[in-house]
């Protein structure tokens, strides 16, 4: 559990992962809780920094009303705190306006920037939708109106449909304490009310990815088009589902997102595996610890205690024990993709000669060496 200050308030935030940093900046009434679901899989290839938003999860409340401006200024001033000039920024509904305010007036800090179901200006009916929520809170209405009047907002038919899925969020409303007071959900009702990037969208140089919901009732896939006509670096990806991909669809998130901020690449060898059990480990393992690899330095081969099974491991992530003895640091697995020349893949992580890349669909390791740089 981690805080920084920005002048007079205590704001929290959360760190998982190691690679290029990327900060996930949530919606309305969210803390960082948001990413629940998706955290893992983008911890694998990033370093993730996950803040609460002024007045929500475990970060201060504001006195007085406040704006998006103020919460972007939170960011820079945790990107400070944690010394790191340049970062890669998605920012979800509210996190969008907060990430398109942050690279028109701090370009210099954002490295590649994805605004996901997001808007220039929030429109009156989701306004209205925020302000109804906000009733419903006040008068402690039950998890089930609450669950009626809210979900066919955020959810998609196909995922509410499901009679389990909607028992499952009644059951969270039920059971999961409230970490937003109602003053406080009142002043990021004001924030997302009066915020209005139209007149300096277009100072947005950073490579932008927006991406939007087919059948988002908040913020309507209209509403990134328009933000992709204001920008000259920008690209939309619509997605099946509504508002909150995370939840519905979160390994097709967490993909579409690796994608995007990893380095695109063509195969230009073939590639096959020779490892049809790949030795696979997680943070805590102990392992036997044999020979180094004579031919890619910094690769311990090991075999896993517990499976038995034994395979190439990175040195990095091995801390020794005993002569013959080391414990895994983090979570990894030696699947190796196998490609054809030409293929593309993107690269999400490059460790001693070799690249864990992503064909689309599946991960694997492919030597650096069978790869070059792909042309747009």
């Amino acid at each position: 559990m981690s805080y920084f200050y920005n002048k007079n308030l205590k704001l929290h935030y959360d760190v998982l992962g190691s690679g290029k940093p990327l900060v996930l900046i949530a919606g309305i009434t969210c803390d960082n809780n948001h990413w629940s679901l998706m955290k893992s899989e983008l911890s694998k290839s990033f370093q993730l920094i996950m803040p609460d938003n002024r007045g929500v999860g475990k970060s201060d409340t504001p006195e007085c009303n406040y704006t998006v401006a103020d919460m972007a200024a939170d960011i820079v001033a945790l990107l400070d705190n944690l010394n790191l000039d340049k970062v890669s920024i998605l920012g979800h509904s509210m996190g969008g306006a907060i990430a398109q305010y942050l690279a028109c007036y701090y370009p210099e800090r954002v490295e590649k920037l994805i605004i996901s179901h997001s808007f220039i200006k929030f429109r009156a009916s989701s306004i209205m939708f925020c302000q109804h929520e906000y009733l419903l809170a006040e008068l402690n209405a039950s998890p089930e109106i609450r669950a009626t009047a809210i979900l066919p907002f955020i959810y998609s038919d196909d995922f509410i449909g499901n009679g389990a899925n909607v028992q499952a969020l009644i059951n969270a409303i039920a059971t999961t304490k409230s970490k937003q007071s109602l003053d406080s959900y009142k002043q990021q009702i004001y924030a997302i009310s009066e915020f209005n990037s139209m007149d300096y969208i277009q100072k947005i140089k950073a490579e932008t990815l927006v991406i939007a919901g087919e059948f988002d009732k908040l913020a309507p896939f209209q509403d990134s088009q328009e933000i992709v006509n204001k920008l000259d670096n920008a690209k939309l990806k619509i997605m099946a589902g509504a508002h909150v991909p995370m939840w519905e669809t979160p390994e097709q998130y967490a993909n579409l997102i690796t994608a995007f901020l990893s380095r695109s690449v063509v195969v230009v060898e073939q590639h096959i595996s020779q490892y049809p059990n790949p030795i696979i480990v997680n943070a805590g393992d102990v392992v036997i610890t044999g020979r180094e690899d004579s031919e890619w330095i910094g690769w311990v081969f090991c075999t896993n205690i517990q499976s038995n099974v034994s395979g190439w491991v990175p040195q990095q992530i091995i801390s020794v024990l005993t002569v013959e003895r080391g414990i895994i640091l983090e979570d990894y697995s030696a699947v190796e993709l196998n490609v054809l020349p030409e293929q593309q893949v993107s690269i999400e992580r490059e460790l001693n000669g070799w690249a864990w890349c992503c064909d689309g669909e599946q991960r694997g390791w492919l030597p650096l060496e069978k790869l070059k740089i792909a042309k747009d």
